[in-house]
C-alpha cells in the first residue's frame, strides 16, 4: 500500500489510520507524511481464500483515511523449464573467460569488467528464462567467441556488436536450435564464416557480420570495414 498525504494538515488535524486484513489488524496507528510517498507492506506471503483490507480512521483523526496506490504479487508457475546446467556451465566459463581477458590490462580496466561483466551475465541468466533477446552491444567483451557460447540453447536474438571478439566465428553455434538473428558487426573476427552458417542465414538466420575487416563471408570475399 502506497501513501502520501497531498494536501498541508492545519494544526489540529490529524490524518491516523489503522488497516485490518480480513478483520484483524494488520497495520499499528499511521499517518502519512506530506509530500512523500510512503508504504506498508509484508514480506511474508500469505496463504488466504479472500483477502479484505479494512482501512479505518483511529479516534484522535479528524480526517478519514487515504490511500494512493494497492500493490499485489502472486506466485506464478513457470511453463518453462528451470534453467538447464548446461546454460549455467556455459554462464560461468564465459564469464570466467572475460575476466581472464581483462586482467592483463589497467586495475580500472578489470574492476570495469567485473561491474559490467556480472551485469551482463546477470542479463543473460534472466533472458535465458524467457528465452527473449540478448543485448550485448557495445558490453566491452573481448576475446574468442568460445565454445561455451554454444551452450545458451534457448537464445533466438543475440546481439554481439561493437565488442571487440577476435578470432574465428565457431560452427558450433550455427547449432543452437532457436537463434534466429545474430548480429556480430564491428568485432576483430578473423577467417571465413563457416558453411554452417552460410547455409543456415539462407532461410533461418539473420547474420550480421559488417565491420569485421578481415573475417570472410565465404572462401574468398572478405567484408569491407565500414
Amino acid at each position: 500500500m502506497h501513501f502520501a498525504e497531498l494536501q498541508p494538515l492545519a494544526l489540529g488535524q490529524p490524518r491516523n489510520f489503522t488497516v485490518d486484513l480480513n478483520g484483524n489488524p494488520w497495520w499499528h496507528p499511521f499517518s502519512p507524511t506530506y509530500l512523500l510517498s510512503d508504504y506498508l507492506y509484508s514480506t511474508s506471503p500469505y496463504d488466504m481464500y479472500q483477502y479484505n483490507f479494512s482501512i479505518k480512521k483511529t479516534a484522535t483523526s479528524t480526517l478519514p483515511p487515504i490511500i494512493n496506490a494497492l500493490e499485489t504479487y502472486t506466485v506464478m508457475q513457470l511453463t518453462e523449464n528451470a534453467t538447464d546446467s548446461s546454460d549455467v556451465d556455459a554462464i560461468g566459463a564465459i564469464k570466467k573467460r572475460q575476466l581472464t581477458e581483462k586482467a592483463t590490462g589497467s586495475s580500472n580496466e578489470t574492476k570495469l569488467v567485473g561491474i559490467y561483466g556480472m551485469v551482463w551475465i546477470a542479463a543473460i541468466v534472466f533472458l535465458i528464462l524467457l528465452g527473449l533477446h540478448q543485448n550485448s552491444s557495445s558490453s566491452g567483451l573481448m576475446g574468442c567467441l568460445c565454445y561455451s557460447f554454444a551452450n545458451l540453447k534457448a537464445i533466438k536474438y543475440w546481439d554481439l556488436s561493437y565488442n571487440n571478439f577476435t578470432g574465428p566465428v565457431p560452427d558450433i553455434l550455427a547449432g543452437l536450435p532457436f537463434l534466429q538473428v545474430l548480429n556480430l558487426s564491428s568485432n576483430q573476427s578473423t577467417g571465413s564464416i563457416p558453411s554452417a552458417f552460410r547455409v543456415k542465414s539462407q532461410n533461418e538466420l539473420t547474420l550480421r557480420i559488417e565491420g569485421n575487416p578481415n573475417l570472410c563471408a565465404n572462401g574468398t570475399l572478405c567484408i569491407a570495414s565500414t
